[in-house]
This record gives C-alpha cells, structure tokens and sequence, in this order.
C-alpha cells in the first residue's frame, strides 16, 4: 500500500502541470492552477476540476464540457475561456475576469529522482514544452510509438553542476497497464545521448533486478532502434516489459531531440 501510495504521489504531482498545459494546447494560452482547483495545484477541484475529472481528464475532456456553466455564473466555460475569465469560479465573468491570471505558477521539480539520474548534479531547472498537433503525427510516424497525451507536454529538467555547467537534460515517464505501475526517467547529455536511464518503482515483479538491462541504454542516440532481441537483451523472462521500458526510454530520447534540442523547440 505504501509503494502504492508513493507512486500516486509522484505521478499526481507531475499529472498537474501537464493537464494545465493540455489546455494551454486546446486554447492557445497559458492558464494557472485555479483553473480546476479551489486553492491551486494540489487543492480540492472546483466545479471546472470536477466536471472535467468526470469526462475523462484529457484532451477531449475539454471539448466535452465547453456548453456547461460549471460555476454557475451564467456564462458557458467556452464563454468564459475566450474571455479568459475562469470557468471553475463564480466571481470571475467574461465582464469582470478579475486577477486570478496573474498568479505565478512553478514547475515541480522532483529534486530525489532527477538526483538517481544525475548524482553530481547540484542544481535542476525545469522547462516545459508543447508538441503540436501536426508535430505529433510526424514524430509517431518516424520513431512508429504513439506518445501519450502528457508525453505531447512534456517537462524538460536541466541538470547544472555547481559551477553552474549543464549536465543535460532529463525526462521522467509513467504508466499503468493492467493495475501495474511504473515509474522512471531518462537522462541525456547535452549532445542528445543517453546518460543513464533509471526506474524508481515499478509493479511488474518483486524486487525485479534491472540494471543490466538499464545499463545497455547508455551511449544510445536517436540512430539506435531501442529493439528488444536485437540491439537489447531482455530482462530474463520479461521480454514484453522490457520492450515498454525501451519505448519509453526511445520516445524520451527523440522528444529531447526534436523539441529540446533542435531549433523547432517549443518551450515556455
């Protein structure tokens, strides 16, 4: 129950940002946490928050609920989003959006995990960035994945050294498939190859040893297939898990490509 709980934890914290930039990627703008939660990211949901918990909490929840007056002011969230008012809060209409934009929001920075990624590391910095629509569909057809909703908004973490040297960049990842969690991340240097790519919890096996397998990924770049059975060696016996973990660590390595360190980057 406790891993469970640590692994809700995380993947929550990281969950936030992300549903607030989908909207920045439905919308066209960037929005604050209070949006959808009464008192920031974190908080209890607003009328917004719920409804758009209720219709999935994706891309397409958005569109779903643009005819509904979540906060009863008797303006549509669709009305009130091109205003830029806010939709989940009452005192905030069209006419009079009120001050709630100028809320500064910052970027969680998972300090423990980026630390497994880069040890020497003495500073993060996070960055996040947004993959177009039309961006999208060319990077699913060159790498052959499909990238998930939060993987199109994605959060880039910088890693600096104390004499304030980057280190390069990382990019953490999670899923459940089939009620099994798992939880990593992929470190890259600053010409775009692997570093190290760890897990920091996973529900596939008890104390699964992984490191061998971990360890192949080092040195690799966009130019490698990230193949199990042909330029990696499966974890014993888990053939179909190990091809998730290098998917994972494939889609990683070309979004930071294409989107961090090309001049295409789209980042905020």
């Amino acid at each position: 129950m406790l891993g469970l709980f640590l692994f809700f934890q995380a993947t929550v914290l990281f969950s936030f940002p992300a549903k607030r930039r989908l909207f920045e990627l439905k919308y066209g703008y960037k929005t604050v946490c209070n949006q959808c939660h009464v008192d920031g990211g974190g908080s209890d949901n607003n009328d917004y928050g719920i409804d758009f918990h209720r219709k999935g909490q994706n891309l397409a929840a958005f569109s779903k609920i643009e005819p509904l007056d979540s906060d009863g002011d008797a303006f549509s969230n669709l009305a009130e989003i091109k205003a830029k008012s806010n939709p989940g809060d009452p005192r905030s209409t069209p006419k009079k959006p009120g001050n709630y934009m100028t809320t500064q929001v910052e970027t969680f920075i998972p300090k423990k995990n980026l630390q497994k990624l880069f040890p020497s590391a003495s500073q993060f910095k996070a960055l996040e960035g947004i993959i177009p629509l039309e961006k999208k569909s060319q990077l699913e057809k060159t790498i052959g994945l499909v990238l998930s909703e939060d993987e199109q908004v994605p959060t880039f973490f910088e890693a600096y050294s104390r004499g304030q040297q980057k280190l390069g960049v990382a990019l953490l990842f999670a899923s459940m498939e089939h009620h099994k969690h798992t939880f990593g991340g992929v470190a890259l240097d600053t010409l775009g190859k692997v570093i190290k790519v760890v897990i920091f919890k996973q529900q596939e096996k008890k104390n699964l040893k992984m490191d061998s397998f971990l360890k192949q990924f080092a040195g690799k770049t966009p130019k490698n297939q990230f193949v199990v059975g042909k330029d990696l060696v499966s974890i014993p016996n888990l053939p179909i898990f190990s091809q998730k973990i290098s998917d994972f660590v494939k889609k990683s390595v070309w979004i930071i490509q294409e989107f961090y360190l090309s001049g295409e980057k789209q980042i905020g």
